[in-house]
Protein backbone atom coordinates (compact mmCIF):
# COMPACT_ATOMS: atom_id res chain seq x y z
CA UNK A 1 0.00 0.00 0.00
CA UNK A 2 1.50 3.35 -1.03
CA UNK A 3 -0.01 6.44 0.55
CA UNK A 4 0.81 9.97 1.66
CA UNK A 5 1.06 10.76 5.35
CA UNK A 6 -0.37 14.25 5.72
CA UNK A 7 -2.78 13.93 8.64
CA UNK A 8 -1.43 11.84 11.56
CA UNK A 9 -3.95 9.33 12.94
CA UNK A 10 -6.26 10.01 9.97
CA UNK A 11 -4.20 9.00 6.96
CA UNK A 12 -2.22 5.77 6.44
CA UNK A 13 1.55 6.17 6.45
CA UNK A 14 3.63 6.01 3.30
CA UNK A 15 5.57 2.79 2.91
CA UNK A 16 8.60 1.69 0.98
CA UNK A 17 8.49 1.27 -2.79
CA UNK A 18 9.85 -2.28 -2.95
CA UNK A 19 7.93 -4.24 -5.61
CA UNK A 20 7.59 -7.62 -3.94
CA UNK A 21 5.35 -8.95 -6.71
CA UNK A 22 8.21 -8.76 -9.22
CA UNK A 23 11.15 -9.46 -6.93
CA UNK A 24 14.34 -10.70 -8.57
CA UNK A 25 15.80 -12.34 -5.50
CA UNK A 26 15.08 -16.12 -5.69
CA UNK A 27 14.19 -16.37 -2.00
CA UNK A 28 11.87 -13.36 -2.22
CA UNK A 29 10.17 -14.88 -5.26
CA UNK A 30 9.75 -18.18 -3.44
CA UNK A 31 8.19 -16.51 -0.40
CA UNK A 32 5.85 -14.47 -2.59
CA UNK A 33 4.77 -17.57 -4.51
CA UNK A 34 3.90 -19.25 -1.21
CA UNK A 35 1.97 -16.18 -0.10
CA UNK A 36 -0.01 -15.95 -3.33
CA UNK A 37 -0.83 -19.66 -3.22
CA UNK A 38 -2.29 -19.22 0.26
CA UNK A 39 -4.37 -16.28 -0.97
CA UNK A 40 -5.64 -18.43 -3.84
CA UNK A 41 -6.58 -21.31 -1.53
CA UNK A 42 -8.39 -19.01 0.89
CA UNK A 43 -10.34 -17.04 -1.71
CA UNK A 44 -11.25 -19.81 -4.17
CA UNK A 45 -13.95 -21.62 -2.14
CA UNK A 46 -15.69 -18.45 -0.92
CA UNK A 47 -19.10 -17.56 -2.31
CA UNK A 48 -18.35 -14.07 -3.60
CA UNK A 49 -20.14 -11.86 -6.10
CA UNK A 50 -18.38 -8.59 -5.23
CA UNK A 51 -14.84 -8.23 -3.86
CA UNK A 52 -12.95 -5.17 -2.64
CA UNK A 53 -9.21 -4.93 -2.10
CA UNK A 54 -8.53 -1.86 0.03
CA UNK A 55 -4.94 -0.61 -0.04
CA UNK A 56 -4.43 -2.20 -3.45
CA UNK A 57 -1.32 -0.25 -4.44
CA UNK A 58 -0.47 -0.85 -8.09
CA UNK A 59 -3.22 -3.44 -8.39
CA UNK A 60 -1.17 -6.64 -8.65
CA UNK A 61 -3.05 -8.57 -5.97
CA UNK A 62 -6.39 -7.24 -7.21
CA UNK A 63 -5.59 -8.63 -10.64
CA UNK A 64 -4.47 -11.96 -9.16
CA UNK A 65 -7.71 -12.31 -7.18
CA UNK A 66 -9.60 -11.59 -10.41
CA UNK A 67 -7.94 -14.63 -12.00
CA UNK A 68 -9.02 -16.73 -9.00
CA UNK A 69 -12.62 -15.45 -9.06
CA UNK A 70 -13.18 -14.29 -12.66
CA UNK A 71 -16.97 -14.26 -12.34
CA UNK A 72 -16.93 -11.86 -9.40
CA UNK A 73 -16.97 -8.07 -9.71
CA UNK A 74 -13.73 -6.85 -8.17
CA UNK A 75 -12.72 -3.36 -7.08
CA UNK A 76 -9.27 -2.21 -6.04
CA UNK A 77 -8.95 0.93 -3.93
CA UNK A 78 -6.06 2.98 -2.56
CA UNK A 79 -5.63 6.40 -0.98
CA UNK A 80 -3.06 7.63 -3.49
CA UNK A 81 -4.48 8.99 -6.74
CA UNK A 82 -1.06 8.57 -8.34
CA UNK A 83 -0.82 4.89 -7.43
CA UNK A 84 -4.42 4.28 -8.49
CA UNK A 85 -3.43 5.79 -11.82
CA UNK A 86 -0.65 3.20 -12.14
CA UNK A 87 -3.12 0.42 -11.34
CA UNK A 88 -5.60 1.63 -13.93
CA UNK A 89 -2.87 1.80 -16.56
CA UNK A 90 -1.55 -1.67 -15.73
CA UNK A 91 -4.97 -3.33 -15.54
CA UNK A 92 -7.37 -1.28 -17.69
CA UNK A 93 -10.17 -3.86 -17.61
CA UNK A 94 -10.45 -3.69 -13.81
CA UNK A 95 -12.00 -0.99 -11.63
CA UNK A 96 -9.82 1.02 -9.26
CA UNK A 97 -11.09 3.74 -6.90
CA UNK A 98 -9.44 6.32 -4.68
CA UNK A 99 -10.51 5.57 -1.10
CA UNK A 100 -9.34 5.99 2.49
CA UNK A 101 -9.60 2.82 4.56
CA UNK A 102 -10.77 4.88 7.54
CA UNK A 103 -13.78 6.29 5.66
CA UNK A 104 -14.68 4.38 2.50
CA UNK A 105 -17.38 5.75 0.22
CA UNK A 106 -19.18 2.42 -0.11
CA UNK A 107 -22.55 1.43 1.31
CA UNK A 108 -22.74 -0.96 4.24
CA UNK A 109 -22.54 -4.57 3.15
CA UNK A 110 -21.47 -3.63 -0.38
CA UNK A 111 -19.01 -6.51 -0.80
CA UNK A 112 -19.03 -10.20 -0.03
CA UNK A 113 -15.27 -10.11 0.63
CA UNK A 114 -12.96 -7.28 1.64
CA UNK A 115 -9.22 -7.89 1.33
CA UNK A 116 -6.65 -5.79 3.22
CA UNK A 117 -3.20 -7.10 2.33
CA UNK A 118 -0.31 -5.63 4.32
CA UNK A 119 -2.24 -2.50 5.24
CA UNK A 120 -2.72 -2.53 9.02
CA UNK A 121 0.98 -2.06 9.77
CA UNK A 122 0.78 1.34 8.06
CA UNK A 123 -2.10 2.60 10.21
CA UNK A 124 -2.01 4.65 13.39
CA UNK A 125 -5.50 3.34 14.19
CA UNK A 126 -5.95 -0.22 12.88
CA UNK A 127 -9.05 -0.70 15.04
CA UNK A 128 -10.81 2.09 13.18
CA UNK A 129 -9.86 0.54 9.85
CA UNK A 130 -11.20 -2.84 10.91
CA UNK A 131 -14.50 -1.28 11.96
CA UNK A 132 -14.80 0.22 8.49
CA UNK A 133 -13.99 -3.12 6.87
CA UNK A 134 -16.72 -4.72 9.01
CA UNK A 135 -19.14 -2.06 7.81
CA UNK A 136 -18.59 -2.51 4.07
CA UNK A 137 -18.33 -6.30 3.99
CA UNK A 138 -21.37 -8.53 3.93
CA UNK A 139 -19.62 -11.78 4.76
CA UNK A 140 -15.86 -12.12 4.70
CA UNK A 141 -12.66 -10.22 5.44
CA UNK A 142 -9.19 -11.41 4.43
CA UNK A 143 -6.48 -9.52 6.30
CA UNK A 144 -2.72 -10.06 6.12
CA UNK A 145 0.20 -8.49 7.96
CA UNK A 146 3.96 -9.09 8.21
CA UNK A 147 4.69 -11.39 11.14
CA UNK A 148 7.05 -9.86 13.66
CA UNK A 149 9.81 -10.20 14.61
CA UNK A 150 10.34 -12.54 11.64
CA UNK A 151 9.81 -9.75 9.09
CA UNK A 152 12.51 -7.53 10.54
CA UNK A 153 14.89 -10.44 11.05
CA UNK A 154 14.63 -11.39 7.37
CA UNK A 155 15.25 -7.77 6.38
CA UNK A 156 18.39 -7.69 8.52
CA UNK A 157 19.56 -10.96 6.95
CA UNK A 158 19.32 -9.37 3.49
CA UNK A 159 21.03 -6.21 4.84
CA UNK A 160 17.97 -4.01 4.40
CA UNK A 161 16.83 -1.15 6.67
CA UNK A 162 19.74 -1.78 9.03
CA UNK A 163 19.57 1.75 10.45
CA UNK A 164 16.06 0.90 11.66
CA UNK A 165 16.76 -2.66 12.84
CA UNK A 166 15.05 -4.13 9.79
CA UNK A 167 11.90 -2.05 10.07
CA UNK A 168 10.75 -0.79 6.65
CA UNK A 169 9.61 2.81 6.16
CA UNK A 170 6.02 3.36 7.13
CA UNK A 171 5.58 0.40 9.46
CA UNK A 172 4.07 2.01 12.54
CA UNK A 173 2.53 -1.22 13.87
CA UNK A 174 4.40 -4.47 14.52
CA UNK A 175 2.18 -7.50 14.92
CA UNK A 176 3.16 -10.74 16.55
CA UNK A 177 0.89 -13.72 15.94
CA UNK A 178 -0.96 -13.19 19.22
CA UNK A 179 -1.32 -9.42 18.78
CA UNK A 180 -2.79 -9.77 15.31
CA UNK A 181 -5.25 -12.53 16.07
CA UNK A 182 -6.45 -10.78 19.21
CA UNK A 183 -7.18 -7.56 17.36
CA UNK A 184 -9.09 -9.44 14.66
CA UNK A 185 -11.15 -11.39 17.19
CA UNK A 186 -12.65 -8.11 18.32
CA UNK A 187 -14.24 -7.67 14.90
CA UNK A 188 -14.69 -11.05 13.18
CA UNK A 189 -15.12 -14.73 13.79
CA UNK A 190 -11.80 -16.20 12.71
CA UNK A 191 -12.40 -18.99 10.21
CA UNK A 192 -8.88 -19.72 8.98
CA UNK A 193 -5.33 -18.58 9.76
CA UNK A 194 -2.27 -19.40 7.63
CA UNK A 195 1.39 -18.59 8.16
CA UNK A 196 3.27 -18.39 4.87
CA UNK A 197 6.56 -16.92 6.10
CA UNK A 198 6.93 -14.10 6.89
CA UNK A 199 3.19 -13.28 6.86
CA UNK A 200 0.05 -13.99 8.82
CA UNK A 201 -3.03 -14.49 6.64
CA UNK A 202 -6.40 -14.51 8.41
CA UNK A 203 -9.90 -15.05 7.09
CA UNK A 204 -12.73 -13.69 9.23
CA UNK A 205 -16.48 -14.04 8.98
CA UNK A 206 -18.75 -11.12 9.78
CA UNK A 207 -21.13 -11.86 12.58
CA UNK A 208 -21.15 -12.51 16.28
CA UNK A 209 -17.67 -12.39 17.79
Amino acid sequence: MTTIDTIPNETPVAGNCYDRYHARNPLARHLMNQYMEVIRKVVLPLDTQRILEIGCGEGHLTAFIHTVKPAAEIVGADLSERIVGFARAAYPTLRFDVANIYDMDYDAGSFDLVVASDVLQHLHDPQRALREIVRVTKRWALVTVPREPMWRMLNIMRLSYLDHLGNPPGHVQHFSRGDFLNILRGHFRLMRVDYPPPWIVALGRKGSV
